[in-house]
């Protein structure tokens, strides 16, 4: 059997999460305008931030061109196609070899590093996951 139309449709006020005495706060206002003036714009997001997070997570069609002449700056390193500041630079020379957007390692090959030859320093656009400037988020080579 078909359901009933009470049953079918749910009030825009549980839709909402409204009281009755809510109706009370904005007199004359729909259970639409309420909707439409409840629901904050989402933040504007830089392009270079926008392209860090869908590299992070592996998003299909976001990877860097790496033979097109672009190159990081002198003061960074290309990592899995973005550009971070050399961690040499970040720890003093004591750990040269970036493991990942976190993590700095003192072998020379990264087949050598462990959780005991790593540093550490996490954050978005902060620790060791920044640009050459060691303040900015990352960008990609040429940019």
């Amino acid at each position: 059997p078909a359901p009933s139309p009470r049953t079918a449709r749910i009030a825009p006020r549980e839709v909402l999460g409204l009281q009755e005495s809510d109706a009370s706060e904005a007199p004359g206002a729909s259970a639409t305008e309420l909707a439409s003036s409840a629901a904050p714009s989402p933040p504007k997001i830089s392009p270079a931030l926008d392209a860090y997070f869908k590299q992070m997570m592996g998003v299909p069609g976001t990877t860097v061109n790496l033979h097109d002449g672009n190159a990081c700056f002198d003061d960074e390193e290309e990592f899995q196609g973005l550009c971070y500041r050399k961690c040499r630079l970040l720890t003093n020379g004591t750990f040269g070899l970036r493991t990942s957007a976190w993590t700095c390692c003192s072998a020379k090959k990264q087949e050598d590093c462990f959780v005991k030859n790593q540093d550490k320093d996490l954050g978005v656009c902060s620790g060791y996951d920044v640009a050459g400037d060691g303040k900015s988020c990352l960008h990609t080579p040429g940019e």
